[in-house]
């Protein structure tokens, strides 16, 4: 990854600190915190950070998808729904692929990443259950 998108990314971040942040909600496939990136050192402290951020009051989930569920909607790629407070504005999926970023506006192929959504987050361990696992986890694998 080039410097500019990691610049872009973590100027993302800091959209979830502000005081009229928006509301996310993420699931994680349990192999991206499995699969070490960059040290013990990095992984522990990006897990660590995940967990901070989903025990703050401030409209972030954060679950984890097991890798005992198998195949889900998600094997085929992440995606984002972004729905927006003016009923006015209809949601968006952005899909982010190696060269550039696609969105869909469309209304049926909204509907067909929301159902895959609903899958995935049904399947994926509960918020708090996720948070303890990730703890447990940056203690016995980054330690």
């Amino acid at each position: 990854m080039n410097q500019r998108a990691v610049e872009a990314r973590m100027e993302r971040q800091e959209i979830l600190d502000r005081e009229d942040a928006p509301k996310f909600w993420a699931v994680i496939d349990e192999a991206v915190l499995l699969r070490p990136a960059g040290g013990t050192d990095v992984m522990r402290g990006q897990i660590e950070k995940l967990v901070r951020l989903s025990e703050e009051a401030n409209g972030i989930k954060i679950q984890v998808l097991p890798l005992e569920v198998g195949l889900h909607p998600g094997t085929t790629g992440a995606f984002t729904i972004l729905d927006f407070a003016e009923a006015i504005d209809p949601s968006i999926v952005y899909v982010e692929s190696r060269t550039d970023g696609l969105y869909f506006d469309d209304p049926a192929e909204v509907e067909i990443h929301r159902e895959a959504w609903d899958d995935i987050r049904v399947r994926a361990m509960h918020p708090e259950a996720s948070a303890e696992y990730m703890v447990q986890l940056a203690r016995k694998k980054y330690e």
